[in-house]
């Protein structure tokens, strides 16, 4: 309850500050000042003499969306995904023109550690940036902008407007990899004890697991494949350490990928081993239902013919006839067990 509440006051917050999270001028050393919307709508497009601002919001917010549209002077098309409900990770360069500056627009993808949320259902963050300036938009919290909130008021964070997609795309990926590292140490597990473990609970750990890298891989190829364009695309004014982060962010989200292709196939061989035990126990156990209806073949049979209502039945009047057509069945099942006994194990 006290979760819901504090949600519910986080909302009613950013509803009446019209989905602004938070901007702030950046001062150049790490830090910077607040911001509120008479001050981004006085000076929405941010300079390098009072510093770069740094604008976050909530695409869903209403004054958000309208400043997103109309105040911000972005391109029509670089509005719209800035306010789309679920776009896939993408750079796109825009070249200067009478309307709106240079600039370069990001859609990244994270792992989502919401409250009762499953990490691999992503969060997207959208940044627009250029020289002066970058804009932020998201639905969803993510915790990596979070991080780069506290570092800027700490002190320690970004210094300019391409420091904070520098910072993102960083601490987006140092939070993939323990959620990669935690799915490897299971999917071990169960390579460990496949034997010992429950193999229908193993089976449905398996699906869930697949179904987990399928999601995740979906998102992180596209991304590897958008900080690449933007390590070539990238204009002028971006720095080569900038460049160098982006490409070493591009190599670990390339190594997040061979892990979950290598964790696929693992979890595959798992499954097909699985299955492949599960298919000879049943070849097992029809092999020995088999032997045993042909086991006793013979004395349904027998059976069958002495059960008939007809004349001339041997052992009809003998006063041992049961017994004696009793120790017949006996000695054929006994023969026929001995014959098959190979077969039964």
């Amino acid at each position: 309850m006290a979760d819901e509440g504090r949600k519910k006051d986080e909302m009613d917050a950013l509803v009446s500050r019209g989905g602004l999270i938070g901007a702030y001028r950046l001062d150049g050393s790490g830090g910077g000042a607040d911001m509120d919307w008479a001050a981004i709508e006085d000076d929405p497009m941010g300079d390098k003499i009072d510093g770069d601002i740094w604008v976050h919001l909530d695409r869903t917010g209403t004054r958000a969306k309208q400043w997103i549209e109309d105040g911000a002077r972005l391109p029509a098309s670089a509005s719209r995904v800035m306010l789309e409900a679920d776009p896939r990770p993408r750079f796109s360069f825009y070249p200067a023109t009478s309307e709106s500056p240079e600039g370069m627009l990001f859609v990244l993808r994270g792992m989502n550690f919401n409250k009762n949320a499953d990490a691999e259902d992503m969060v997207s963050v959208r940044l627009w940036i250029d020289q002066d300036r970058v804009i932020t938009s998201r639905h969803r919290r993510l915790m990596s902008i979070d991080d780069r909130r506290q570092a800027l008021l700490r002190g320690n964070g970004p210094m300019e407007s391409v420091d904070v997609l520098v910072g993102i795309s960083e601490s987006l990926l140092h939070k993939i990899e323990p959620e990669l590292a935690s799915m490897d140490d299971e999917l071990s597990s169960y390579e460990e004890d496949e034997n010992t473990i429950d193999r229908k609970e193993i089976r449905e750990h398996i699906a869930d697991m697949r179904r987990k890298i399928v999601i995740i891989r979906r998102y992180l190829s596209p991304q590897r494949d958008a900080l690449m364009h933007a390590e070539r695309d990238m204009p002028q004014w971006v720095g080569h350490e900038v460049r160098h982060s982006i490409h070493d962010s591009e190599v670990g989200l390339a190594r997040c990928i061979d892990h979950l292709d290598e964790m696929r196939e693992r979890a595959k061989a798992i499954q097909d081993e699985l299955t492949l035990i599960e298919n000879e126990r049943s070849a097992r156990i029809s092999m020995r239902l088999t032997v045993i209806a042909a086991i006793f073949l013979p004395a349904n049979m027998i059976a069958a013919i002495w059960g008939m209502n007809t004349g001339g039945m041997p052992f009809l009047l003998h006063p041992q006839g049961f017994w004696i057509v009793l120790g017949i069945l006996v000695v054929l099942a006994g023969a026929g067990t001995y014959m098959a006994r190979g077969l039964l194990r």
